[in-house]
This record gives structure tokens, sequence and C-alpha cells, in this order.
């Protein structure tokens, strides 16, 4: 449906049809088929939402967007604060942040989306040291349909470890690992639970990081797995 009547008369793209049809990939969390659809618009088109969507399909994708028309909106009423939030790679400390704009933004997004988006926004509220908000968006996951359960252990690992409580950690990152042991932040949170306590590690994990240091190269996980290694 998303990708019907993008051509009008003489085959040229219409640009109305290309804008639904960003927003239906966007819907869907597609971001590269998003922009390659916004990138055919004629040049000079007058939409306002042509760069909020530009920056969007970057943001389903998970990745940060630095340049996001959505930089100023972090003290906004309504949807724009989540973008806002989802565009920075940390939230500032400070009343700058709508927490509860955001959050309300996230939960009145469909299940699959919530699913998808939820990981990144938790972190960045872990980094802001914001317990009850990581609670929040967890729940809001683990209440969609088809969520990925280890994705909730990841998280439950590392708000348990952030509280201090490494036991508890501990199990909620082998749950994650048995769950998904080709996982690299799995594999991290479990040699930071071992090491609070200074609790050796087996071999097979060691071997498993050493692995997917080529996968993770490059990518922000990178340094994490490099530390985890050596403590491993």
């Amino acid at each position: 449906e998303a990708r019907s009547g993008l051509y009008g008369e003489f085959d040229l793209p219409d640009d109305s049809t290309i804008l639904r049809s960003a927003r239906r990939l966007l819907f869907l969390g597609f971001g590269v088929e998003a922009r390659q659809n916004l990138n055919m618009l004629s040049a000079g088109s007058a939409s306002e939402a042509v760069p909020l969507y530009f920056s969007m399909s970057r943001l389903v994708d998970g990745e940060t967007d630095p340049q996001t028309p959505f930089a100023a909106m972090l003290e906004c009423e309504g949807p724009a604060s989540l973008w806002a939030a989802l565009a920075h790679d940390r939230l500032p400390a400070g009343p700058t942040v709508n927490r509860d704009a955001i959050l309300q933004a996230f939960l009145a997004l469909p299940a699959h989306l919530r699913r998808h988006l939820g990981s990144d926004l938790a972190e960045k509220f872990l980094a802001r040291d914001d317990p009850e908000a990581v609670r929040i968006i967890r729940d809001a996951m683990e209440r969609s349909p088809d969520v990925d359960p280890g994705s909730v252990a990841i998280l439950d690992a590392k708000a348990r470890l952030q509280a201090g409580d490494t036991d508890a950690a501990r199990v909620y990152a082998e749950t994650a690992v048995a769950l998904d042991g080709n996982r690299a932040e799995s594999l991290v949170a479990l040699v930071e639970t071992h090491f609070r306590n200074l609790i050796p590690m087996e071999k097979g994990i060691t071997e498993s990081l050493f692995a997917l240091r080529g996968e993770t190269e490059g990518t922000p996980i990178s340094a994490e797995v490099d530390r985890a290694v050596v403590l491993a």
C-alpha cells in the first residue's frame, strides 16, 4: 500500500502520495525505505513536514540525529518531545526534559513501535538515573504482543545493576544470555554483574565476546564489548 500510486501523470512522482507513503513506512518502522521515498520529492517541496520525516526516518532505525529539527523540542508537550529524546545521544539533566510528555507519547505509540523503540529510550533514562521512567517503558514493552523477552531481561539487568542489586542483575543477565547468547548487550551485562562481585567467568563467555568484536566494531556498543573482554 505504501508503494502504490507514487507516480502520477507522465510517470513523475506525486509529492502528496510520496509524503503519504513516507508516513506509512515510518509507522511500520522502515526508516531507510521512508527516506528513499522522500528523496523522490520534487525540488523545493513546500511541505514543512519533510525535514521532520527525514529525521524520524533515522530515529526509527535506532540512530541519533544531531541535526534534527526536533532538537529544541525536549520541553514541548506532545509527541515532539519523544522524537526529540530519541534524537539525542544523551538526555540533559534538569528541567529541560519534559519527562511526562515523553513517556505519554511513548505509551501512545502502537505496540510494535513500543517494542521497537523502547530499549533505546529506556537506556537514555537509565543514563539520566531515572529508574521509574525505565520501569514504565519496560512494563509497556512487556505488555506488547510478541515482545522479545531478551530485550526486557537486558533492561531488568541494567536497572538492577544501577540500583546496586548485582545478584538480581546477574539472574536477569543469565536469562538474557540463555534466550540469545549471541547478543552483545546480554554478554556485556553478564560480565558486568560478575565483575562487580569479582566472580570468575566461564571461558565460553570470553570466547563469545571475542567472536562478537568484529561484528560490533564501529557500532555504539563496540567500546563496551572491548571492556567486557578485558574484564571477563
